[in-house]
């Protein structure tokens, strides 16, 4: 069956209306997308990493995090789990060790060291 051209103009509006309803983003999901939701779902697994703010971004297998955690054993916790994860090529960790509100401890790691070869 074909469409005659009023129906794909429709249609064309029709997928034009969706596209921009999802905020101009598809469903469709990245090798990027899949690497950070991995990254999360490991970080999850600890409840004491839960409780820091850690922004997570992959591109092309390089992860960096972003934020802050409450205590060394948490950062060092992400260094340690975060290499493991499928996928991660690279860690670039940039999260700090808060003391408290306003307050931080200049610890800041960024190895920049690839994994896996």
């Amino acid at each position: 069956m074909q469409l005659v051209p009023v129906q794909r103009a429709i249609l064309l509006i029709l997928l034009c209306c969706w596209f921009l309803a999802a905020g101009g983003q598809t469903c469709i999901e990245t090798d990027d997308d899949r690497l950070e939701r991995a990254v999360r779902e490991a970080i999850e697994e600890y409840p004491f990493l839960s409780t820091g703010v850690i922004t997570i971004t992959a591109v092309n297998g390089r992860v960096t995090l972003e934020g802050h955690v409450f205590s060394q054993k948490a950062l060092d916790k992400l260094d340690e789990i975060v290499p493991q994860v499928e996928g991660v090529a690279e860690l670039r960790n940039f999260v700090i060790v808060s003391q408290g509100e306003g307050e931080t401890n200049p610890i800041v790691q960024d190895y920049g060291y690839g994994f896996g070869g």
